[in-house]
């Protein structure tokens, strides 16, 4: 009986450890962002989905954001620096670059803008080549 509370004690804790959130940088933010495509929850319940090129385009549907986003669409560049998933908008956030610190867990990612604003979103599953 020892034997089995300590095996499901390992287990449990092993657990544990893998579903803890974790930071992406470099070549894991990469990997996880190129050729996806992120949800981005809004604050009125919406979701935003953006599409991460290989190539490091990246494009948007802003729906019922819109307005304030500046534009129904928009298309711009992504890169990663350091840490940071970095963005640049033809339209959207004044056109001007925006980093990201994105922690993961699962499929579900937050994120933490330069400026301090937070949110959450989803890295929808690749489509099969």
């Amino acid at each position: 009986m020892p034997l089995r509370i300590a095996a499901l004690a390992v287990v449990g804790t092993s657990t544990l450890a893998l579903a803890e959130p974790q930071s992406l940088s470099g070549p894991a933010l990469r990997a996880a962002v190129a050729g996806s495509t992120v949800e981005i929850d809004t604050p009125i319940g919406t979701k935003v989905p953006v599409k991460y090129g290989a190539d490091n385009s990246v494009s948007g549907e802003a729906g019922s954001v819109a307005f304030f986003l500046g534009s129904a669409a928009d298309t711009g560049r992504w890169w990663v620096a350091q840490d940071l998933l970095c963005h640049r908008w033809n339209i959207w956030f004044k056109a001007e670059k925006t980093c990201l610190k994105i922690t993961r867990d699962g499929n579900k990612i937050t994120w933490l803008r330069d400026d301090g604003d937070t949110g959450t979103a989803t890295i929808m599953p690749k489509a099969p080549m």
